[in-house]
């Protein structure tokens, strides 16, 4: 009876310690903003497919391919930006920028990373308490193509 935006942003909360354990640096102003945002992103995802998404019925397989693909990627090209400006900053995406400027391996790596095992705790979940699985091609899909897109995202200029 959880609501998805309810849970991503419990589970954005949960990268947000991650990030304050591992930040040296820690603003309250950055970090409030952070907590203001997850919790916002958090019922925007809700009225969005709750409500004002809710009556679309999308049955053409190839229609709901073409609009989640266009989603995921609208979603990178759009978390990727966010993360470049540096003008506010996403709890998953702070935590593997903070991994990548701490160890040998990239945003990038931390970012797949992040998804894979988000992907395999489903996974467990659902098997554990032979509940149904519903991760799909859709989570396979976007498990490659969101990651990409924001790493591709962040480092693109339009200025240049």
């Amino acid at each position: 009876s959880i609501k998805v935006g309810t849970i991503t942003s419990i589970i954005n909360l949960l990268f947000m310690i991650g990030c304050i354990v591992l930040d040296k640096n820690r603003k309250l102003s950055k970090y409030a903003l952070m907590f203001f945002a997850t919790i916002s992103f958090g019922v925007v995802i809700n009225v969005v497919y709750y409500y004002l998404f809710a009556h679309i019925q999308l049955t053409n397989y190839l229609m709901k391919l073409v609009v989640f693909l266009l989603g995921v990627t609208l979603a990178g090209f759009g978390t990727g930006q966010v993360v470049r400006i540096n003008l506010l900053t996403f709890p998953i995406e702070s935590l593997c920028q903070l991994l990548d400027s701490k160890t040998n391996y990239s945003f990038s790596t931390y970012r797949y990373a992040v998804d894979i095992i988000c992907v395999a705790f489903s996974l467990c979940i659902s098997l554990y308490f032979s509940l149904p699985i519903v991760v799909r091609e859709g989570t396979i899909l976007s498990l490659f193509l969101l990651s990409g897109v924001i790493s591709w995202s962040k480092e693109f200029n339009w200025k240049k």
